[in-house]
């Protein structure tokens, strides 16, 4: 904590240089571009997870899954359950 608070009082001082914090900031504020989905793909790839979904073993799934909560919550390795979870397509969507 004493650290970070040195650090900090350092930055704000500067005697610390933090590009785009305390030095070399850019004069004006730029809203950045924000990413929009096509509502076409968006559609595409809902359609995609619902048949992914349709196409696997339901029961297979449901094991897999519980498999995983057991382990997860017990002393074990948890990397063997969640490769076969994932081996089997129970993990995916």
């Amino acid at each position: 904590m004493e650290s970070a608070h040195k650090s900090q009082k350092k930055e704000e001082e500067g005697e610390r240089i933090v590009i785009g914090v305390n030095k070399f900031r850019p004069e004006e504020e730029v809203e950045p571009v924000l990413f929009r989905v096509d509502p076409k793909v968006e559609e595409e790839q809902a359609e995609r997870l619902k048949r992914f979904r349709a196409e696997r073993d339901q029961k297979r799934v449901a094991t897999l899954l519980q498999k995983v909560r057991e382990v997860a919550s017990g002393p074990e390795n948890l990397i063997p359950a969640l490769i076969e979870a994932v081996e089997d397509r129970a993990i995916l969507g």
